[in-house]
């Protein structure tokens, strides 16, 4: 019984995640979404430079110089 419960499981967990990649939600939307924050609260003076300037090392959007 227990197996049967756990088999479904994985399958509805199966098909959610891969209904995520049908309609093309990806890591990189959340990496791009991530940016535009922290943009956002740079430009209202939320965050330092030097805090912004990691969370974009973190995204990978900027190498260390």
């Amino acid at each position: 019984m227990w197996i049967l419960l756990i088999a479904v499981v994985g399958i509805i967990i199966f098909f959610v995640i891969r209904s995520g990649k049908l309609r093309g939600i990806s890591k990189s939307f959340y990496d791009n979404e991530a940016a535009e924050i922290a943009k956002r609260r740079y430009a209202r003076g939320e965050i330092s430079k030097e805090e912004f300037e990691e969370i974009m090392r973190n995204l990978g959007k900027i190498s260390d110089v």
